[in-house]
């Protein structure tokens, strides 16, 4: 089955000071689809907004909790970048939320440079293997400095 593929660009993500409490409305009609989120680790994110991303991005991932995880269904990813872009969560690591939401949980924040940001953008190749060209793609950013 192929698959649509959402790349969930998080650059730089600036989140209220609200943490996220709220649960969140359940996708009813997800398809198959790859959302990989894409987040800033430098040293200018710090620890606390680092961790409120995390929390942002398991809210988004329990959305789907009446959908499959796996390659019949959604699949995650998390990149994130400080002084190099590392895959932290590739797309075929898991295959439950509960393992999903666990290895989110546990990203380490490893701080970096906060430069790197300018050569994802410019359309340098990513360091990992991309799945086929997106049918659906959303970019969200901050103002780049």
């Amino acid at each position: 089955m192929g698959h649509s593929c959402v790349w969930i660009f998080l650059l730089s993500l600036s989140l209220s000071h609200q943490a996220v409490t709220e649960q969140a409305e359940a996708c009813r009609t997800a398809a198959p689809a790859d959302l990989v989120f894409l987040v800033d680790e430098s040293w200018g994110v710090g620890q606390t907004s680092f961790s409120r991303v995390k929390d942002f991005i398991s809210a988004i991932i329990n959305s789907f909790q009446d959908s499959v995880v796996g390659p019949e269904g959604i699949r995650f990813g998390v990149t994130v970048y400080g002084d190099i872009p590392r895959m932290r969560i590739a797309l075929t690591d898991y295959s439950s939320f509960e393992e999903v939401l666990r290895a989110v949980k546990d990203l380490p924040f490893e701080g970096g440079a906060s430069s790197n940001h300018r050569r994802l953008v410019t359309g340098d190749p990513p360091p990992y293997p991309l799945p086929p060209p997106p049918s659906i793609g959303a970019l969200t950013f901050h103002e780049l400095q």
